[in-house]
């Protein structure tokens, strides 16, 4: 089971994990394996989308209250570089992801398939991962 961060629910029962700045931040659990574009799709259809890190002080204050709640350290976010190797971008708003949130040695691609990303909580940062 993976679990994904969105800013609002999608199907299943989400868990509402914090509020901040008027924002609410959502997470669900899917089974694998899944595609995050449907997941993406499924948030929209509940009127948010796939997080998408704003700045450092949401990057460190949703981690925290992911570790706390899932006791994980690790967690999907809306963005890929399927359209272009090597350049993050997020599902909802096509921006890329700024390079300082990268944990050390990555974006990698090992296996020449990491194509998604997940946040690791501590210390925050970006790994690149498979699509599931």
């Amino acid at each position: 089971v993976f679990v994904l961060t969105c800013l609002a629910s999608t199907s299943g029962e989400p868990i509402i994990i914090g509020l901040k700045n008027g924002t609410y931040f959502y997470v669900t659990t899917v089974p694998t394996p899944f595609d995050l574009t449907e997941a993406n799709e499924k948030c929209k259809e509940r009127g948010g989308y796939l997080w998408e890190v704003d700045d450092d002080e949401e990057l460190r204050y949703v981690s925290r209250r992911l570790n706390i709640v899932f006791y994980q350290d690790r967690f999907y976010i809306g963005a890929n570089d399927v359209e272009n190797e090597g350049t993050f971008v997020y599902f909802n708003s096509g921006k890329p992801i700024l390079p300082n949130r990268w944990a050390a040695n990555n974006p990698s691609n090992s296996g020449d398939n990491e194509d998604c990303v997940e946040i690791i909580t501590d210390p925050p940062s970006f790994n690149d991962v498979p699509c599931h």
